[in-house]
Order: C-alpha cells, then structure tokens, then sequence
C-alpha cells in the first residue's frame, strides 16, 4: 500500500479550513448535458482538483493528491486510478471506496456487505485513516 499517498489523502480530509472536504455520496461530476449529469474521467477530475470547488469521495482525494505529486492518470474510472495508486487490490480498493469498514456497513440483498456512503462523515474516514496508517492496512 502506498502509506505516503494514504497520509497525503488522509491530511486532506481532515483539513479543518476545507468544510466540505468530503461527501462519501458525491462524485466528481461533469456540469449536466440535456438534465443528466455524468463522471468526469480521471484526466479531468485529476485536473480540476482543488480548485473546483467539488466534493470528493476516497478515491477522488487519491486522485487528486496523486496528481499533486506529480503522478499521471493512465486509467478513466476514477476508482480504478486511486486503486493503481495506492497499490491495492479489488477487494481492498472496494473495503476502502465503498466504506465496507463503516460500523453500519450489512449484508444487501444480493449477500454482500455495503454501506449508505451518505452517512459517512469526514471523522469518520480521519479516524479509519489513522488507523490504517498506525496499523499499516486497512483491516
């Protein structure tokens, strides 16, 4: 796992000047076309960060912050990018993106374990962060 882009992300979540520093539900969007709104590439969304004013899920800061440090998109699904990054599995990227971790994650109908990303807070991924650098995974 790529423990210094982890802390870059963690950092800019829980920057206290940046209030809407994270919304697990949102994603990095394009302006609507004909009423529908559609997700940018990682190109873009790489790009714009910082400076848009957008909201952004983990993956979205992984993106963002790896762009920072000078590292270059070579993929479009945003997820799939910070994945790369971060040097983590399909599980693991899942665990982590789609807060599996969360204490209200449960079983869907389909057996699988998900959570209402709406109701992830900043505190709560800062706190996970923490302990994913401290321990050194994201068990």
């Amino acid at each position: 796992m790529n423990m210094e882009l982890l802390k870059r992300v963690r950092d800019a979540i829980a920057d206290p000047d940046n209030e809407t520093a994270l919304r697990m539900g949102d994603w990095f969007t394009q302006p609507p076309v004909d009423g529908r709104r559609t997700v940018v590439s990682c190109e873009l969304a790489a790009a714009q960060y910082g400076e848009c004013g957008t909201t952004a899920c983990i993956a979205g800061h992984t993106v963002g912050q790896a762009h920072l440090m000078g590292l270059e998109c070579d993929a479009y699904s945003i997820q799939d990018q910070a994945r790369k990054f971060l040097n983590l599995t399909e599980e693991e990227s899942d665990f982590l993106f789609y807060a599996i971790w969360h204490h209200s994650a449960s079983l869907n109908s389909w057996g699988e374990r998900s959570t209402n990303l709406t109701i992830v807070t900043r505190e709560d991924v800062v706190e996970y962060l923490d302990k994913c650098l401290a321990d050194g995974d994201l068990s």
